[in-house]
C-alpha cells in the first residue's frame, strides 16, 4: 500500500514538472518573439500594434500628429449634390494680433506609445506574467490625450458653413386681404445631429490619430415655431391688430408701428409663451433709427499685412439703441 502512495506521489510530480517546463519554455518563446515588441491585443487608438517595434509605432503617430499639426482636420458637408470643406486647423489669429483662436490641443504621442508599450512589462515576474496573459485574453486599448475645444469649434462651423444649408423658418403671423393668417412654417436642412456628431467624430479620431477627412450629410431641421402651436393664439393676435399701436421716437423723428405690422413680430419663446421676435426688432431699430443715432459707437477694423492681422481703425465707444429695454409682453402694449 505504501509503494502505491509513492508512485502516486512520483507520478504526480512528474506531471507537475513537465507542466512547469511546458510552461517555462511557452513564456522563453513568448518572450523572445515579443522582445522589444509590442504584447498581443495592444491597441493604440484603433491600430493593432502587436508584434510591431517600439519605434515603428512611434514614427507612425508621430508622423500622424505632425499631418494635423500641418493641416488640421479636414471637413466634408453635403448637401443636394453640393459640399463644402471646412479646415479645423490647431489655432488662427483671433480679431487682434496679440490673440489666437484655439481649436485642437495635441498632447504627447509617445507618451500613449510608452504607456502601450509597458503593458505587461512592469512589476515582479509573477504580476508581469499575469499581465501578459491578461492581454492574451482580450484586447487593451490606449488613446492620445488630445481634444477639441467644443466652442470655438462649433463657432468655427457656423461661420464656415453659413449659408450653406437652408434654415428653417417658423410659422407666423401675417396680415391679408383675407384677414389674419398664420403662415405654416418650412422644415430646413443642418448638419447631422445639430453638429453633436460632427464634434463626437472629430474628438474620436484626435484620440486615435486617424487623419482621414471626415465626411457629414444635412438632415431635416424643423423650426420649433410650428403653425399647430399658434393656432391658440389666433384670436387674442386678431384681435390685437386691430386695437394695438406702437410708437417709436428719437428725437424729433417718430416711427407708427400698426397692429397689422406689429403680430408679424410675435412668437413663441421655449415656454410656449407669445412674445415680440427680438431680432425682428432689431432689424427694425437698425433700419429705421441706427442711421440716425447721434455719435453712435464704432468698431475695430482690421487687415491682414505681412500674413499679420494689423488693426488699421481703433474702435470707438459711442450710443446704441437699448433694444432690451424696449421689449413687452404684447399684451402690456
Amino acid at each position: 500500500m505504501p509503494s502505491k502512495i509513492y508512485q502516486l506521489i512520483y507520478s504526480k510530480r512528474e506531471v507537475l514538472w513537465e507542466i512547469f517546463f511546458l510552461l517555462t519554455i511557452f513564456i522563453l518563446v513568448f518572450e523572445i518573439k515579443y522582445y522589444n515588441r509590442f504584447y498581443p491585443n495592444v491597441f493604440i487608438g484603433e491600430e493593432a500594434v502587436a508584434g510591431k517595434s517600439y519605434g515603428e509605432a512611434l514614427e507612425k503617430f508621430k508622423k500622424a500628429q505632425k499631418k494635423i499639426e500641418t493641416d488640421g482636420f479636414t471637413l466634408v458637408f453635403f448637401r443636394n449634390g453640393n459640399s463644402r470643406t471646412v479646415s479645423v486647423p490647431l489655432v488662427s489669429q483671433g480679431l487682434t494680433s496679440d490673440t489666437v483662436a484655439e481649436y485642437i490641443s495635441l498632447g504627447d504621442a509617445e507618451s500613449a506609445v510608452k504607456a502601450a508599450f509597458a503593458l505587461g512589462r512592469e512589476g515582479p515576474l509573477f504580476k508581469r506574467i499575469w499581465n501578459q496573459a491578461t492581454l492574451m485574453a482580450g484586447k487593451k486599448k490606449i488613446v492620445f490625450s488630445n481634444f477639441i475645444y467644443e466652442d470655438a469649434v462649433r463657432s468655427l462651423l457656423d461661420r464656415e458653413l453659413v449659408n450653406f444649408y437652408v434654415k428653417p423658418a417658423p410659422a407666423f403671423f401675417a396680415a391679408t386681404d383675407k384677414g389674419i393668417i398664420i403662415e405654416p412654417e418650412k422644415i430646413g436642412e443642418q448638419i447631422d445631429n445639430d453638429g453633436n456628431r460632427v464634434i463626437r467624430l472629430l474628438s474620436e479620431a484626435l484620440i486615435t490619430l486617424k487623419t482621414d477627412a471626415l465626411f457629414f450629410s444635412s438632415k431635416p431641421a424643423r423650426p420649433k415655431v410650428t403653425a399647430v402651436s399658434l393656432e391658440p393664439f389666433l384670436p387674442l393676435v386678431k384681435e390685437m391688430a386691430k386695437t394695438t399701436r406702437l410708437e417709436f421716437s428719437y428725437g424729433d423723428y417718430l416711427w407708427k408701428v400698426s397692429g397689422n405690422k406689429l403680430i408679424g413680430w410675435l412668437t413663441l419663446n421655449d415656454g410656449g409663451e407669445l412674445i415680440v421676435d427680438n431680432q425682428k426688432l432689431k432689424d427694425f431699430l437698425k433700419k429705421k433709427v441706427d442711421p440716425l443715432v447721434y455719435n453712435p459707437f464704432q468698431n475695430s477694423r482690421f487687415e491682414i499685412r505681412n500674413n499679420k492681422l494689423v488693426e488699421i481703425f481703433q474702435g470707438q465707444s459711442g450710443n446704441s439703441i437699448a433694444v432690451e429695454l424696449l421689449e413687452k409682453e404684447p399684451g402690456k402694449n
